[in-house]
Protein backbone atom coordinates (compact mmCIF):
# COMPACT_ATOMS: atom_id res chain seq x y z
CA UNK A 1 0.00 0.00 0.00
CA UNK A 2 1.05 3.70 -0.78
CA UNK A 3 0.12 7.02 0.76
CA UNK A 4 0.13 9.66 -2.10
CA UNK A 5 -0.96 13.52 -1.08
CA UNK A 6 -2.45 15.93 -3.45
CA UNK A 7 -0.90 19.47 -4.21
CA UNK A 8 -2.03 21.39 -0.59
CA UNK A 9 -2.32 18.21 1.11
CA UNK A 10 -2.79 17.47 4.46
CA UNK A 11 -2.23 14.67 6.52
CA UNK A 12 -2.22 15.16 10.12
CA UNK A 13 -2.14 13.39 13.85
CA UNK A 14 -4.55 14.58 16.36
CA UNK A 15 -2.59 12.10 18.80
CA UNK A 16 0.28 9.99 18.93
CA UNK A 17 0.67 8.14 15.79
CA UNK A 18 2.72 5.62 13.73
CA UNK A 19 1.76 5.73 10.01
CA UNK A 20 3.26 2.48 8.20
CA UNK A 21 3.53 2.60 4.23
CA UNK A 22 4.60 -0.30 2.51
CA UNK A 23 5.68 0.91 -0.81
CA UNK A 24 5.30 4.44 -1.50
CA UNK A 25 5.08 7.70 0.19
CA UNK A 26 4.45 10.33 -2.25
CA UNK A 27 3.36 14.22 -1.20
CA UNK A 28 2.48 16.71 -3.34
CA UNK A 29 3.81 19.99 -3.75
CA UNK A 30 2.95 22.80 -0.46
CA UNK A 31 1.31 19.51 1.00
CA UNK A 32 2.09 18.66 4.79
CA UNK A 33 2.49 15.47 6.97
CA UNK A 34 2.71 15.70 10.66
CA UNK A 35 0.90 17.00 14.10
CA UNK A 36 -2.13 18.41 13.43
CA UNK A 37 -1.91 22.19 13.58
CA UNK A 38 -3.28 23.75 17.19
CA UNK A 39 -1.96 20.23 18.63
CA UNK A 40 0.29 20.00 21.70
CA UNK A 41 2.17 17.24 19.34
CA UNK A 42 5.55 17.43 18.01
CA UNK A 43 7.56 15.98 15.28
CA UNK A 44 8.55 12.80 17.82
CA UNK A 45 5.17 11.97 18.24
CA UNK A 46 4.46 11.38 14.28
CA UNK A 47 6.37 7.97 13.91
CA UNK A 48 6.81 7.44 9.90
CA UNK A 49 7.90 4.04 8.16
CA UNK A 50 8.47 3.19 4.73
CA UNK A 51 8.88 0.30 3.81
CA UNK A 52 9.46 0.69 -0.23
CA UNK A 53 8.89 -2.94 -0.83
CA UNK A 54 6.66 -3.34 -4.25
CA UNK A 55 3.36 -5.66 -3.77
CA UNK A 56 0.77 -7.42 -5.28
CA UNK A 57 -2.21 -6.96 -5.75
CA UNK A 58 -3.03 -9.40 -2.79
CA UNK A 59 -0.76 -7.91 -0.50
CA UNK A 60 2.22 -10.30 -0.98
CA UNK A 61 5.77 -8.70 -1.17
CA UNK A 62 7.10 -9.22 -4.56
CA UNK A 63 10.78 -8.73 -2.88
CA UNK A 64 11.97 -6.11 -5.52
CA UNK A 65 12.36 -2.33 -3.87
CA UNK A 66 10.27 0.67 -5.18
CA UNK A 67 11.64 3.10 -7.33
CA UNK A 68 11.87 6.56 -5.66
CA UNK A 69 10.20 5.44 -2.41
CA UNK A 70 9.53 8.69 -1.18
CA UNK A 71 8.87 11.88 -3.28
CA UNK A 72 8.53 15.23 -1.44
CA UNK A 73 6.88 17.72 -3.48
CA UNK A 74 8.21 21.37 -3.13
CA UNK A 75 7.14 23.89 -0.29
CA UNK A 76 6.06 20.25 1.14
CA UNK A 77 6.70 19.79 5.05
CA UNK A 78 6.81 16.69 6.56
CA UNK A 79 7.17 16.57 10.74
CA UNK A 80 7.95 13.03 11.95
CA UNK A 81 10.34 10.69 13.27
CA UNK A 82 11.19 8.32 10.83
CA UNK A 83 14.24 5.67 9.70
CA UNK A 84 16.92 7.90 8.31
CA UNK A 85 18.11 5.11 5.81
CA UNK A 86 14.46 5.35 4.53
CA UNK A 87 14.85 9.50 3.41
CA UNK A 88 18.28 8.14 1.53
CA UNK A 89 16.74 6.14 -0.60
CA UNK A 90 13.84 8.51 -1.69
CA UNK A 91 16.39 11.28 -2.26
Amino acid sequence: MSLEASNRARVECQSPCELRVVEKLELGNDAYLGPAEGSDLGAGDVELFVGSIKQDGKGKDKGAPVKDAVVIGAESSVRARGIPSVWAAGA
